[in-house]
């Protein structure tokens, strides 16, 4: 039948379609009436009445102590369309997060650059993460510790510090502040330098370390835009850069 077709296109299975259609004709019916009517088993329609029920499409009656089970308006099958619509959001929603990933392996088969965005304070959360996952390595930071001051509160900073230290990361970090005075370097194994805000201003951060580079820019309030390029040859350049700033800020 053509509307069985049309109800599974809606998102019924064919028994769905069957037995939501036999319910309609029948008007109030036993198992055993739709059963028949739907052309399969009576223990089959039971089960997929129950169904119909939870989709809201079918309603169980009591009629002298024997359930019966009727229809709903068909105006009820929009729920349907409501869950499919929902479905393909949920689709989009996990295409677009997984797509950076399959991008990222495309191109690392073809040895491209891999490159990543986030935003939100995840992108802030995600350097600090990775970074804690590299073990007696070197790690080179540019940034405003003015705005770093508004993402990260103090003991999240410090916590961090300590962390970097049990991992023997060594940080070398130049930075800008509109403050007088130069925060010290927590623990031993951070080295920082300041340079003049007004002459040299850093108007984000760069993080370099591994094979990895991570380019933030500072959006409005705390939100925070990240991009991420994953690349040894970039990476190394990036290096050689800070190294050639880092003596210039002796």
């Amino acid at each position: 039948m053509a509307l069985e077709k049309e109800l599974q296109y809606l998102g019924l299975s064919d028994k769905e379609a069957r037995v939501y259609l036999a319910a309609l004709e029948l008007g109030s019916a036993t198992a055993q009436e739709v059963s028949k009517k739907a052309g399969i088993n009576r223990a089959t329609a039971y089960f997929v009445l129950k169904q119909l029920m939870g989709l809201g499409l079918v309603s169980e009656i009591e009629e002298d102590k024997v359930a019966k089970y009727a229809a709903e308006n068909p105006s009820q099958l929009q729920v349907l369309l409501k869950k499919k619509e929902e479905e393909v959001r949920a689709s989009e929603r996990t295409f677009n997060d997984i797509l950076p990933e399959l991008r990222s392996i495309h191109n690392r088969s073809e040895g491209k650059p891999i490159v990543r965005y986030h935003d939100g304070r995840e992108g802030p959360e995600l350097i600090r993460s990775e970074m804690l996952k590299l073990k007696n390595d070197e790690v080179f930071v540019f940034y405003d510790y003015d705005k770093i001051k508004e993402i990260f509160t103090e003991e999240e900073t410090a916590q961090f510090a300590k962390d970097k230290k049990k991992r023997g990361l060594k940080t070398k970090a130049i930075y800008t502040s509109q403050s007088d005075l130069e925060r010290p370097a927590i623990g031993t194994t951070t080295e920082r330098r300041k340079i003049d805000v007004k002459e040299f201003p850093i108007n984000g951060d760069i993080s370099i370390y591994g094979d990895i580079v991570k380019v933030s820019k500072f959006l409005k309030g705390k939100n925070v835009g990240v991009v991420t390029i994953e690349d040894k040859d970039i990476a190394g350049t990036f290096k050689t850069l800070f190294k050639l700033a880092w003596k210039g800020a002796e």
